[in-house]
């Protein structure tokens, strides 16, 4: 059962999900960014012509206070074009997507159910305002609301609701200042092929950053389904600790009214005959 929970948790981020980020991943130390540049948009486009079966969603966030009449809510507001409601497998319950005309800079923003609750009181279904055509100032950018994320829950414990998207170039323009891409999103087509796409995507990305072949990365891809199995194994070690105490606690247990059955049998031995 918790195996199966953390493979559901995985898939609801993302179906064969990998995620490419600037730094030195330093195992058992965390990831060192220090002196790694950020990625641009023209990584994310190579990635796609080059690498077959793949679906590709570059992404830029930002911290940003959001206010909404006279409430406000404090949250990471990510720059992203469509690609990214495929690739994270996010559903629409409201509005639409993005249009074409919007991508180039547009002051939209599709919400999670987070952001509703915080700042519209659950929405007009709950009671609340409708957050649908309403403005939303996200710092000091007011931004209209096209559409509202359907809940999706917590995932690795990660609020998967608490979201706020914005078009790529709207968010680098007039959020951060500048164009980097800080992660971007890899969505294998075919079961089973992330391990190999992960190999490529380190091949085309080493290239393109002018790097030598004893040069250590500094970028990383991490394969989602890589965290299932530690976690998976994780989960099957703690099972077979639980089943070892379990069968000493059954076997003290058994002892115990074995013992308590021997004496009152005993005791009674001249009465019984």
């Amino acid at each position: 059962s918790a195996s199966l929970s953390v493979t559901r948790q995985i898939s609801d981020m993302g179906p064969n999900l990998l995620l490419v980020l600037p730094g030195i991943e330093r195992h058992g130390m965390g990831v060192t960014p220090s002196s790694a540049t950020n990625f641009e948009l023209a990584d994310a486009r190579a990635m796609s012509d080059q690498v077959p079966g793949i679906v590709v969603a570059p992404t830029a966030s930002t911290r940003a206070t959001l206010v909404q009449g006279s409430g406000s809510y404090a949250t990471t507001v990510t720059g992203a074009g469509n690609e990214l409601l495929e690739v994270r497998n996010l559903e629409l319950a409201q509005g639409r997507a993005f249009e074409m005309r919007e991508l180039g800079g547009a002051a939209v923003c599709i919400v999670g159910q987070t952001i509703v609750d915080e700042l519209y009181g659950g929405g007009a279904a709950g009671g609340g305002r409708e957050p649908l055509g309403s403005t939303l100032r996200v710092d000091r950018t007011p931004c209209q609301v096209i559409g509202v994320l359907a809940s999706k829950g917590q995932a690795l414990g990660m609020n998967q609701d608490d979201v706020v998207l914005m078009p790529l170039a709207a968010v680098q323009r007039r959020l951060i200042g500048d164009d980097d891409v800080s992660t971007i999103y890899v969505s294998a087509l075919e079961e089973g092929t992330t391990h190999q796409i992960k190999a490529e995507l380190e091949t085309l990305l080493r290239k393109r950053r002018g790097m030598r072949g004893d040069e250590e990365n500094d970028f990383y891809v991490r394969d989602m389904q890589e965290i299932a199995d530690a976690l998976s194994a994780t989960t099957a070690t703690l099972t077979a600790l639980l089943g070892t105490i379990a069968a000493v606690s059954l076997v003290v247990g058994g002892i115990g009214i074995m013992n308590i059955m021997l004496v009152s049998v005993t005791e009674r031995t001249r009465e019984i005959g």
